[in-house]
């Protein structure tokens, strides 16, 4: 007996193992997912009739899904096709020919009801209401409130698409968002998204009410309830994608908030992905795939990858150097010693004589 319930423990811990490994492969490849592929995912759960059932429930029926939108995050203007400047033929933002080809009616409806109730509403969700009263609060009927939900996430995913085909090579990044930087606070950055799905953040689910709709009985058939199950994992995944991302981006931009307020590369700080990891506490492998592919539009108008707001200590150095030399009088001998103590002073970054001896004959070998 006593070996039937050892092997039964052993059995059962093997199944927990299996299903912790198969957790972090997930995990591994939704973070590691490309945007455009991503997109698609959002797509899959908001098309879902289980999530619309939870999100966008009929009048009177509790609310189980909504969203919790980022602090200082917005949707980034170019994201609006329908803008008076992208309808002009701004060069901004995505084709709106391409984008918008069958939609011109939903466009009108959209700009009818103004962008404040449609990001209320339709982009957000921050008031708790069905579709129906959205419906005759925007002055919609629920058939036009439907499409409009929908052309949010089509739009999305044909922004990647298009995104793709007008790429440059050389860049091979998707650009995420846009980084402004307020001059009362530069160590917190607002980012203006350029995708909805970014902009709004993660899911929240009322576990409360989905428990009582659950002994209620609301999900009766095997099927519905393969479906709750199959919904809730999928949000997980894109929730954890989404914070994960989310949190990268936010606390690189902190370490770098002298850079982003001055443009000025010297002021850069060594970042790298191993001590990013441990701050956040995560594996160094997972930055690697959240920061792969992806980029940011600088303060200043420059594309750039999210990398490079995470440079190596000896990039950051040459950078300094670069700056410094071309100023350290000629007269005054340039000992590593004396150089080392500029560096800490004015950049406050302290580098031992050996690393700054190397960098420095690398900087002068290239000098003209």
């Amino acid at each position: 007996m006593k070996s039937g319930m050892a092997l039964g423990l052993r059995g059962s811990a093997k199944l927990n193992l299996r299903g912790r490994l198969i957790g972090r492969l997930q995990a591994a490849k939704i973070i590691g997912l490309p945007e455009r592929e991503f997109a698609k995912f959002i797509q899959e759960i908001e098309m879902d009739p289980m999530f619309l059932k939870l999100y966008l429930p009929e009048k009177g029926a509790p609310r189980v899904i909504r969203r919790n939108p980022w602090t200082r995050a917005g949707l980034s203007g170019s994201f609006y096709a329908f803008d008076e400047n992208l309808a002009a033929g701004s060069s901004a933002g995505v084709p709106v020919e391409s984008l918008l080809a069958g939609k011109a009616e939903l466009v009108g409806l959209i700009r009818r009801i103004g962008r404040e109730a449609f990001e209320k509403y339709f982009l957000y969700g921050e008031d708790i209401r069905s579709l129906e009263e959205i419906a005759g609060l925007t002055g919609l009927s629920p058939e036009e409130a439907r499409r409009i939900h929908e052309m949010i996430l089509e739009v999305g995913v044909q922004s990647l698409f298009s995104e793709d085909a007008r790429a440059q090579p050389a860049l091979r990044f998707t650009q995420i968002a846009r980084i402004e930087v307020d001059e009362a606070s530069p160590e917190r950055p607002l980012f203006l998204f350029n995708l909805p799905y970014m902009a709004r953040g993660r899911y929240l689910i009322n576990q409360q009410v989905l428990d009582e709709l659950k002994d209620r009985g609301v999900f009766k058939t095997r099927e519905e309830k393969k479906s709750l199950r199959r919904l809730i994992e999928k949000i997980n995944l894109a929730n954890l994608r989404q914070s994960t991302l989310f949190r990268i981006l936010e606390t690189v931009c902190a370490a770098q908030a002298k850079y982003l307020a001055t443009g000025k590369t010297a002021l850069k700080k060594p970042l790298s992905m191993r001590s990013l990891a441990r701050e956040l506490c995560l594996a160094p492998s997972t930055i690697s795939r959240a920061a792969h592919g992806r980029g940011v539009k600088l303060p200043w108008g420059q594309e750039a990858p999210l990398s490079a707001l995470m440079p190596a200590r000896r990039e950051v150095i040459r950078s300094i150097l670069d700056e410094v030399l071309p100023l350290w009088p000629k007269e005054k001998k340039r000992s590593d010693r004396r150089l080392s103590k500029e560096v800490q002073a004015r950049y406050g970054l302290a580098v031992n004589r050996r690393t700054l001896n190397a960098v420095r004959n690398a900087v002068e070998e290239q000098a003209p």
